[in-house]
């Protein structure tokens, strides 16, 4: 049984031309064109991913990395690779500042040497 749109999701694509029973034009549509309609956030745009879904479409370009999961699994890979990076991240800071103080600290030897040599 296909999903009904709501209502508020339905005025808010009327507002702007948008016919919200085409769902070939509903499938064309960016999220993130969606999402700069006033009145649509995050609930409308679930609703509407639902309502396209239901009726065996989705939309054409997901340019919205939340709107590609559809399962707790795939929500779970997504968090672990969130951490993932978000270690790698870390790890890479606290190289490079590693790197800054060894620099640094060779930059001050030089100088030293350079005055003793005077």
């Amino acid at each position: 049984m296909p999903i009904i749109l709501r209502p508020r999701v339905a005025r808010c694509l009327q507002r702007r031309g948008i016919d919200p029973a085409d769902l070939d034009a509903l499938a064309q549509l960016s999220p993130r064109r969606l999402m700069d309609i006033p009145g649509f956030g995050r609930r409308s745009l679930n609703a509407l991913r639902k309502h396209l879904l239901s009726h065996g479409r989705d939309f054409a370009e997901l340019d919205s990395p939340h709107l590609a999961i559809t399962t707790p699994e795939q929500a779970r890979a997504a968090w672990l690779s969130a951490v993932a990076d978000r270690d790698r991240a870390v790890q890479a800071v606290r190289e490079a500042r590693e790197l800054w103080r060894r620099l640094e600290c060779e930059a001050t030897l030089q100088k030293r040497k350079a005055a003793q040599s005077c």
